[in-house]
């Protein structure tokens, strides 16, 4: 028995010893975690909520009139008809784009988010160097950051397709006239 003891103290020595050694995190590392956990959050639900079969809806609607728009363009357009064509033609050249940038966008907000967690998990358990944690939290936050523009390009794209659906209705009946006049 007296054999046995130093060989389980010598045994548990570097575990103990290994969480002796690691830091405990720093409230302000954990705060800034939680701080971005919950901006990513709420990136998440603003960006779940816009409804991304619109922009599948509209580039249909491309495939569909987009011809004759263009054929439009190419005669001699009444101002009137212009100022309604451009916009909407451009928002509808540009749905399926906009459409996959915020897919592209959820993606990766939803991958954050998971990281954040992780990170957080870590960094209680110090499992992470304090200097580790902290390069990682600096590089979460500027992605954040870029990504926090991205979101707000994603809701103005998102108005922006919007009011290219309601004009919809218009398109149709700018092309029939324009296919009824001499």
């Amino acid at each position: 028995m007296n054999r046995s003891l130093p060989m389980v103290l010598a045994w548990l020595a570097p575990l103990l010893m290994g969480t002796a050694c690691s830091q405990p995190p720093s409230s302000g590392q954990v705060a800034t975690i939680d701080s971005l956990i919950v901006a990513n959050h709420a990136a998440l639900l603003t960006l779940r909520e816009l409804d991304h079969q619109r922009y599948q809806q509209l580039d249909s609607l491309n495939r569909t009139h987009g011809q004759a728009i263009r054929a439009r363009f190419s005669d001699t357009l009444r101002p009137e008809e212009a100022q309604l064509l451009a916009p909407i033609y451009l928002g509808l050249r540009e749905a399926a784009r906009m459409g996959q940038d915020q897919v592209l966008l959820l993606q990766r907000t939803e991958q954050r988010e998971q990281r954040l967690y992780l990170l957080k998990e870590d960094l209680l358990a110090a499992r992470i160097p304090m200097r580790e944690a902290t390069a990682y939290i600096d590089l979460e936050r500027r992605a954040r950051t870029h990504d926090h523009q991205q979101v707000l390009t994603a809701i103005a794209n998102y108005r922006t397709a919007q009011g290219v659906w309601e004009q919809c209705d218009s398109v149709e009946y700018v092309l029939a006239q324009a296919d009824q006049q001499p």
